[in-house]
């Protein structure tokens, strides 16, 4: 799931919440809910469109009691409850967009470069804390950004100070063939590279798909501050 896609979803349920909390079932609001609801195109970002929401809530709930005192009849059971429904979904989207910002995620495959392990269309579940807290190993599936400010998925082949290099179509590491099952079957035979010692700071990213794949063969290592996070299961499809 990339930034702005998440963003897009935010937005729209925000503006949900907000249209809900306003008109409810009558398809009309009051005058300052109305206002709110007019100048919500006007914000910009997810998080903008959330501060947004919030403040039009307390707005509709400030309009509802002056209705409430002029009219001097209690809040209706069904009226507290609409209330709690609004005040928990807003919470539960804006917990959702922090916990799939800055914990977990959905990502979805968008290459064919990690195939056959990934494929175009599946959702795998990324790490984007637990994997600053312990050190990247060989065969990790990472997220991270491109130059050009794209995000790609491409797998850990080499760690800082490690020497690579192809011989045979096979990739060797200090010297020696690396262990890679997760290739297809012959695809290790397409695999063609430059020597290169992998700098501090920085890990050296193939794709599976070694003869499609645009990695680190390509653009060199990738610094470390540009991982944004680590594949911890593919969810979709099951099985």
């Amino acid at each position: 799931m990339n930034a702005a896609w998440a963003g897009r979803r935010i937005r729209r349920a925000a503006l949900a919440l907000l249209t809900r909390a306003v008109r409810g079932r009558d398809g009309r609001g009051a005058e300052w809910g109305e206002a709110m609801l007019r100048e919500f195109p006007e914000t910009r970002g997810a998080w903008e469109a959330v501060r947004w929401t919030a403040s039009g809530l307390r707005v509709v709930l400030r309009e509802r009691r002056g209705r409430g005192r002029r009219a001097r009849r209690p809040l209706s059971r069904r009226t507290r409850l609409s209330r709690r429904v609004i005040a928990t979904a807003l919470a539960a989207t804006v917990a959702g967009v922090a916990i799939n910002q800055f914990v977990l995620g959905l990502v979805p495959v968008v290459s064919t470069s990690m195939e056959p392990s990934l494929r175009v269309s599946d959702r795998v579940l990324v790490d984007r804390l637990g994997f600053r807290l312990s050190r990247l190993d060989y065969g990790d599936v990472v997220l991270f950004r491109q130059p050009g400010e794209l995000t790609a998925l491409q797998r850990v082949v080499g760690l800082p100070g490690d020497l690579l290099s192809c011989a045979g179509g096979r990739l060797h590491r200090n010297g020696a063939p690396a262990e890679e099952r997760y290739l297809r079957a012959g695809a290790e035979a397409a695999t063609d590279c430059e020597p290169v010692t992998v700098p501090e700071d920085t890990v050296y990213v193939m794709g599976d798909d070694r003869a499609v794949s645009r990695d680190s063969r390509a653009y060199g290592p990738v610094p470390d501050s540009d991982v944004t996070g680590r594949v911890v299961t593919r969810l979709w499809p099951l099985g």
